[in-house]
């Protein structure tokens, strides 16, 4: 577990520190804040798996309570016959044959992400220090209806090929299959893709909000702070909008404001 919320927390703070354009003493972080991350990051994700689990296991349960009855359980006989017919022809016992559709289907659903959530997606994997501001305008706080929607989305594709991947391994070790690595390698890749989708805009989707500063005029953000400087992101001003000042310089202003760098998006 510990590797795993590294791991998460390396992506979310690497996403975060590219997209902001944070390096050098500004990007550095200890171990345990990335491990923090990681755990803030994952937690929803489980917390909607789990329940998500709780869900299909309760559907079941009301299933094997409603076959009881004779009419529903004459058509649950009609439709496992139906049913162990398609598995008989298509072979999705054979973990090979299964490796193969869960690798398309999981090409599928990464394409299908990327079509449906296009903009979104260019935001977050944009450089929010040059690139133009209609760009970055998914990212602004009355579009987390989508943020949300897309980790949501994520969450049941990364719950589901990861249930798939583990029955193709456990029908290879039940089988002593030996082949079909090539297949099996690629629904993994396709389940790690899923999670970098999902994991490394999750700092930039939730965690965008930094003490608002005035700073000779302009409206800046202070978004990452080392021994002697701040560096301070600019929304307004023309790119490149990040900029390093001194903790001291008097042409800096404190508002005590802390809001989304993305807050005047529209």
């Amino acid at each position: 577990m510990p590797i795993v919320l590294a791991g998460v927390g390396l992506a979310a703070t690497t996403g975060f520190n590219i997209t902001f354009s944070l390096q050098g003493p500004f990007a550095s972080e200890s171990w345990r804040t990335t491990l923090l991350w990681g755990l803030k990051a994952v937690g929803p994700s489980l917390v909607f798996m789990l329940l998500t689990a709780v869900v299909i296991l309760a559907i079941r349960f009301v299933i094997r309570v409603a076959m009881l009855l004779p009419p529903v359980s004459r058509l649950a006989d009609r439709l496992a016959a139906q049913a162990s017919k398609l598995n008989t022809q298509i072979n999705l016992e054979d973990p090979a044959v299964l490796a193969q559709a869960l690798a398309a289907l999981g090409l599928l659903a990464v394409a299908t992400m990327a079509g449906t959530h296009s903009a979104l997606i260019a935001a977050w994997a944009n450089y929010v220090n040059t690139a133009s501001l209609e760009k970055l305008v998914p990212l602004a706080p009355a579009n987390v209806a989508e943020r949300s929607a897309y980790r949501i989305e994520l969450d049941v594709l990364v719950l589901a090929f990861s249930v798939g991947l583990f029955r193709v391994l456990h029908l290879r070790r039940r089988d002593r299959t030996r082949g079909g690595q090539h297949t099996v390698a690629l629904v993994a890749a396709i389940v790690v893709l899923l999670v970098l989708m999902n994991e490394w805009p999750y700092r930039i989707f939730f965690h965008n909000e930094f003490e608002r500063v005035d700073y000779s005029g302009a409206r800046c953000y202070i978004i990452a702070d080392s021994a002697l400087e701040y560096l301070l992101f600019c929304p307004d001003n023309p790119a490149p909008r990040n900029r390093t000042i001194r903790h001291d310089d008097p042409q800096l202003r404190r508002l005590g404001i802390v809001e989304s760098v993305f807050t005047t998006l529209k």
